[in-house]
Parts: C-alpha cells; sequence; structure tokens
C-alpha cells in the first residue's frame, strides 16, 4: 500500500507519453496488432485496424475462405494474457478469413449464448460459461465489452481433457463514419490460461490456446470474419499442431464453425 500515491502520481505521466502507433497495412501484422491492443487500444485504434483488414482481405469481393499461416506470438504478447510460463515460439499461428451470410446484431446474438456447446453440437463433453458483466447491457450496446470464463471438456483421438479459458467481446461503434465506413465491428479473444489437463497416463498435451477475430459487414446481412489463432498440441502418434495435415484440419473446423453460425443466423437467433 506504500507504493500506492507514488503509482497514482506517475501513472497519467505515463498514460500522456503513450506513443500511438498506426495500424500495419498487412494481414500478418494486424492480427498481431488486433491481439496486442484489445484491451489498451483505443476506439479509433482498432477502428483503423479494422479498415485496414477490410481492404488487405479484399472484402468487397471476396466470396470464398482464404486460409494460411500467421507468425507467432511472442514473450510480451502472451504475457499481456498472463501466460508467462508458455513458450509462444510453440504456438503455430493460423487464420482464416471469409464472408458469413449474417447480421452483425443476429451474430452478438449467438455468440453471447452461454451455452454454446447447444448451439454447437458435437464439440464438447461439457462447457460452462460464466459472465463478468450484464449481457442485455452488451446486446443493447450499452457497454462496449462482455468477458467472461470458461471450463470446457473434449474428447480428442480417443483422450479427454479439461481445459479453462478466459474470453471476451468488443465492439467499436460510436465513431463517424470517416472512422468506421463499413459500420460497427466486434472483436472477440480468446486464450487458455494454463495448459489443459488430459486423463492421467496420457502423453498427449494441449499447452496453449489464442485466439483473436474481428466481424463487420461489408454489406447488409453479410459478414466479413478474420479469425487468428495460435495453438500449441500433440495429439498423439505424431499428430502435432507443426504438421500441416493437422493445421488443415483445424482451419477446416473454423470454417465449419462459420457454417453453423450462418445456419444460426438463418433460424433467426
Amino acid at each position: 500500500m506504500s507504493h500506492r500515491p507514488l503509482w497514482l502520481l506517475v501513472l497519467p505521466v505515463a498514460a500522456a507519453c503513450k506513443k500511438v502507433e498506426p495500424a500495419p497495412t498487412d494481414l500478418d501484422g494486424l492480427v498481431h496488432y488486433l491481439w496486442q491492443n484489445f484491451d489498451e487500444g483505443d476506439d479509433a485504434e482498432l477502428a483503423e485496424a479494422a479498415v485496414n483488414l477490410h481492404d488487405v482481405v479484399g472484402a468487397d469481393t471476396i466470396d470464398e475462405v482464404s486460409d494460411g499461416t500467421i507468425s507467432a506470438l511472442d514473450g510480451s504478447e502472451v504475457a499481456q494474457v498472463g501466460r508467462d510460463d508458455a513458450d509462444p515460439a510453440q504456438a503455430q499461428g493460423i487464420y482464416l478469413v471469409r464472408p458469413v451470410i449474417c447480421s452483425l446484431d443476429t451474430l452478438v446474438d449467438v455468440l453471447v449464448v452461454a451455452e454454446q456447446d447447444v448451439l454447437y453440437p458435437g464439440n464438447y463433453d461439457s462447457y460452462t460459461r460464466s459472465y463478468d458483466e450484464d449481457v442485455d447491457a452488451f446486446v443493447a450496446g450499452d457497454s462496449p465489452t462482455l468477458e467472461w470464463d470458461l471450463t470446457y471438456e473434449v474428447t480428442l483421438l480417443g483422450a479427454t481433457y479439461e481445459a479453462t479459458s478466459r474470453g471476451a467481446l468488443r465492439r467499436v461503434s460510436e465513431l463517424d463514419e470517416d472512422d468506421l465506413p463499413h459500420g460497427p465491428v466486434v472483436f472477440a479473444r480468446t486464450y487458455m490460461t494454463q495448459p489443459a489437463a488430459f486423463d492421467e497416463g496420457s502423453k498427449k498435451s494441449m499447452d496453449q490456446d489464442y485466439q483473436i477475430e474481428a466481424f463487420w459487414e461489408r454489406s447488409p446481412g453479410e459478414l466479413v470474419h478474420v479469425y487468428g489463432m495460435w495453438r500449441q498440441g500433440d495429439y498423439g502418434a505424431g499428430y502435432t499442431t507443426d504438421s500441416e495435415g493437422v493445421q488443415r484440419l483445424i482451419l477446416n473446423g473454423m470454417s465449419s464453425w462459420d457454417d453453423d453460425t450462418e445456419r444460426l443466423c438463418a433460424e433467426g437467433w
């Protein structure tokens, strides 16, 4: 407690001296930028990143899935979410970009459902999400952020693991049309808070998982989804997240998730 007055004196000076860096103009740089600035970036910075994303991915004309690899997170980036224990170089980076037929408001209604295992059946053995804030306030646009804790179980290649994650949504919508020419943007971030726990005796592992997403409408009822993921897993028999075959399976699963989201949107969520 004796340090608190000094902290309060130093904080305004530090904040005033913060250098504002322009958003990158390449996809790899932008995905990292979103991760780095999800909490601390102001709305104008995130809006600029969204505009650059729109241009980089060709959002006006993209009509199919685009995917590939991205560079690894570094130590400072994983330290932002308390994973100082992890070696981020071991978490393979991948990305997916695709259109999704859904309005942004309907997507938000889907994203905030606590029982995601019901909406997306077959993905979890169990799923428990608990919110920090009022969900209705976020949906109504009265709160710009929504955060939660998540515990889930998954059976993978015959082995079950339990994981704990932290998740959040952030909406940028209060800027003028010059800053948000394509309308509001919703960002999502999730990350495992510690390595997953497998069945006793299992040699499989899931040590790191970090995800960052952006959604915006390119036209009414048509979203663009940019999805970045960094994951470290060893599923046994030589199947790890370093292998192209496993990366392809994960990317296909990410796209199938969007297919299911389109179905939910069509059903009127």
